[in-house]
């Protein structure tokens, strides 16, 4: 059976390890991946930004914003493509794909993007592991538990 293709963006992947409350700059929805700026406040992620964390709630500019924020937290975010296909892209590095937001349902459209599967320790996401569910298979739309390997308040390491 081919895995169900519903795009939510991030969400954390056992235990809340640590939330913080951040400015918002600009929109930010349930599930963006957020960096910190210069001006102090968090703001949806471009595809290769390090970033601070996840977005537990939705936010408008000038709004406060609840963000997952712990270097080890772990999430699960659905892979943009095919390419996660074989159990040796566990371990590897990737970028995140930056969807525009469902403004209706406020949800996030961030995936991790396949396509840039890598050994480079400057991709944002650390592949860990494909949820185990008995809906979710390597290949297409697989569910993906990551890390962010470029994280604005930890330290960068290479894919293996």
């Amino acid at each position: 059976m081919a895995n169900s293709d519903m795009i939510v963006g991030a969400r954390p992947y056992g235990r809340i390890k640590e939330m913080n409350s951040y400015k918002a700059e600009s929109a930010i929805y349930k599930g963006d991946f957020v960096k910190k700026n210069s001006a102090g406040t968090i703001e949806r992620a471009a595809a290769t930004n390090a970033c601070v964390g996840v977005a537990m709630s939705n936010a408008a500019a000038a709004e406060q914003c609840l963000v997952a924020d712990h270097p080890d937290q772990v999430f699960v975010v659905q892979c943009a493509a095919a390419e996660v296909d074989a159990q040796t892209d566990i371990g590897l590095n990737a970028d995140i794909v930056v969807g525009t937001a469902n403004t209706t349902y406020k949800r996030s459209a961030m995936e991790l993007d396949g396509t840039t599967l890598g050994t480079t320790s400057s991709l944002v996401l650390r592949l860990l592991a494909i949820e185990p569910a008995v809906d979710n298979a390597l290949g297409a739309n697989v569910k993906c538990i990551v890390k962010i390997n470029q994280h604005q308040n930890a330290n960068v390491v290479a894919g293996v």
